[in-house]
């Protein structure tokens, strides 16, 4: 079978999982206050706030600390933007925006989502060695 050439791509944030975690929140903190409307008690509408507080909070940070930089395909393996990668999944792909699990060599797992507004003229590329070297 014929391997596709050597391809680099920009790894940026993802706006668009940004935006997830942002309508999360909204509409936790709408069920919040909805359920607060209807219920008797302050002490449990204050609980809930808290913790839809901590855990947008939580996946802000997450998100914030993300990884920028260069996910490198050279024809065999693998490269992310700190490390060497033993392997790397497609999770989901929505044409437009891929999101991948990925393994380093001690195991550690981590996540991407890759979207095709960081480097238009690469993402064809990118693709066809996503999908080549799943095995």
């Amino acid at each position: 079978m014929h391997q596709p050439p050597a391809v680099s791509y920009r790894v940026v944030r993802s706006r668009w999982q940004l935006l997830v975690i942002a309508a999360f929140t909204v509409l936790a903190a709408l069920g919040a206050f909805l359920f607060v409307l209807h219920q008797d008690g302050l002490w449990r509408g204050i609980t809930l706030g808290v913790c839809i507080a901590a855990s947008s909070a939580s996946a802000f940070v997450g998100w914030s600390r993300t990884s920028d930089g260069r996910l490198h395909w050279d024809g065999q393996a693998w490269h992310g933007p700190q490390q060497a990668l033993r392997d790397l999944r497609v999770i989901f792909d929505f044409q437009h925006l891929i999101l991948i699990r990925t393994t380093d060599h001690s195991g550690k797992r981590g996540w991407m989502w890759l979207e095709r507004s960081a480097d238009s003229a690469q993402w064809l590329h990118l693709r066809r060695a996503l999908v080549a070297s799943q095995k």
